[in-house]
């Protein structure tokens, strides 16, 4: 099975069984092969585009995305950073009227930000905003 075709097929499957397929693709992050996980995150990005439903699987999604920002290959950093991007604008067009205001008036960056860093989107920063308190929640059920 092509990796682009799971993002497809998640769309049909129940909430157990769409977790039980995601712990195989988390894997994919870990395989020796850059192309393996290249693949991978380009699947977990259709599926933070693309899946119906995709917001109530976010908090489940969004960490493995950005593991994928803190690759050792620049290619795989490069291909999350593309998709994360592709998200957050996504995200805001999509959410547009909630956070009018947001985009309209942005926030100065924190001074203390890192002067050679460059700033996620507003969309970015509001998806990990919403979803911290699932994502801390889902890690501490975990442990």
């Amino acid at each position: 099975m092509q990796p682009k075709h799971f993002g497809c097929i998640v769309n049909y499957l129940n909430n157990k069984e769409f977790q039980e397929a995601l712990i195989h693709l988390a894997q994919r992050l870990f395989d020796r092969s850059p192309l393996v996980r290249i693949a991978a995150t380009e699947v977990i990005g259709n599926m933070l585009m693309n899946v119906d439903d995709r917001y109530s699987y976010f908090h489940l999604l969004i960490p493995l995305e950005l593991s994928s920002l803190h690759d050792e290959v620049l290619e795989v950093r490069s291909k999350a950073e593309d998709i994360w991007k592709k998200v957050g604008n996504q995200y805001i067009v999509e959410n547009e009227k909630d956070y009018k205001d947001l985009i309209d008036f942005p926030p100065p960056d924190p001074s203390e930000y890192p002067d050679k860093e460059i700033r996620p989107s507003v969309g970015c920063r509001i998806i990990v905003q919403r979803h911290l308190f699932n994502i801390c929640l889902l890690r501490f059920c975990l442990v």
